[in-house]
């Protein structure tokens, strides 16, 4: 691998897991019943089935998952 995409890679992780922690920390503040290890559990196993996976804008596909949910009013 290069180093080049080995930065990428590394720089995607951190751009996904910064994003689930913001998400993570949304769904906290909320009232909602707290479930942070099923989402969690959840979190990992798409993060997981969609590695390496990129959409047409170079972003890591999982962003858009998380994203888009968070957007969402309780």
């Amino acid at each position: 691998m290069t180093d080049e995409k080995q930065l990428q890679e590394q720089a995607d992780e951190e751009m996904i897991n910064q994003g689930f922690q913001e998400l993570l920390d949304s769904y906290l503040a909320t009232k909602h019943r707290k479930k942070v290890e099923i989402i969690t559990k959840a979190f990992n196993f798409a993060k997981q089935a969609h590695k390496g996976v990129k959409r047409r804008s170079g972003e890591p596909y999982i962003c858009l998952l998380y994203t888009s949910r968070a957007h969402e009013t309780p």
